[in-house]
């Protein structure tokens, strides 16, 4: 959704109003028509939930409701001059959730077969995104039942809302461990990065399992983990 005011004039009437569609980094797509408006300077705010479940509002809110594990994200460009009668506008979208990633490893002298699963419990998404700032207050409370990670291999991801909070999460891990078809579910509690998720952010967790338990051995902010039509993770590259 491609919102646009007349500049410096943010207001709960936008003077128009896109909705386009894009596969990858290029061109937009209008839906229903491109956006024309009369020569001048104009401001533009643009939020996507850049998922397949088209969660984008059908008419114009300042304040956007969220939901967890959807990619939320904003941009706005200021003072842009609309003289040509075709105007290119340049976008640069931001992520305005977290997105926490793990990484099952095997623990010394222990077999990892299959991973068949990884939940985590998320925050309570009751903020909502500011479309005129790109901000999501953080949530304080972390909801008691677990969202499943999107999995590629060893590899689970999931977004969500921001949170600061000096609890726990609880993650459970199910998977093949110490011979071929012996299924095992680990649950440990998973703290959070320095007391917060940040908006924007990507965690990655190393957890490794030993016979009967979980520990982590390292957290780090990496680069946001890309993921393919489906929702499942790419192979993350560490932030240098």
């Amino acid at each position: 959704n491609i919102y646009a005011f007349d500049s410096g004039t943010f207001s709960s009437s936008p003077i128009g109003i896109g909705i386009y569609t894009t596969q990858t980094a290029g061109i937009f797509t209008p839906t229903s028509g491109p956006m024309y408006l009369l020569g001048g300077e104009y401001d533009f705010y643009t939020i996507s939930s850049n998922d397949t479940k088209n969660n984008n509002p059908t008419s114009f809110v300042e304040e956007y409701p969220l939901a967890n594990d959807i990619d939320y994200i904003w941009a706005k460009i200021l003072k842009q001059d609309i003289q040509n009668r075709v105007s290119v506008v340049p976008i640069t979208y931001n992520h305005c959730c977290s997105q926490i990633v793990v990484k099952v490893v095997a623990g010394e002298n222990v077999y990892l077969g299959e991973i068949s699963s990884i939940t985590i419990t998320p925050s309570t998404p009751g903020n909502s995104l500011s479309i005129q700032t790109g901000i999501i207050p953080p949530a304080t409370t972390i909801e008691s039942t677990p969202l499943a990670m999107h999995l590629n291999k060893n590899i689970g991801q999931v977004i969500m809302v921001p949170l600061k909070t000096s609890n726990t999460l609880k993650l459970s891990i199910t998977a093949e461990v110490n011979a071929v078809g012996n299924i095992k579910t680990f649950t440990v509690d998973m703290p959070v990065y320095n007391g917060e998720f940040q908006s924007g952010h990507s965690y990655l967790y190393e957890a490794i399992i030993d016979a009967d338990q979980i520990t982590f051995s390292n957290v780090n902010l990496v680069n946001w983990i890309d993921v393919d039509n489906s929702g499942n993770p790419l192979y993350p590259q560490p932030t240098k």
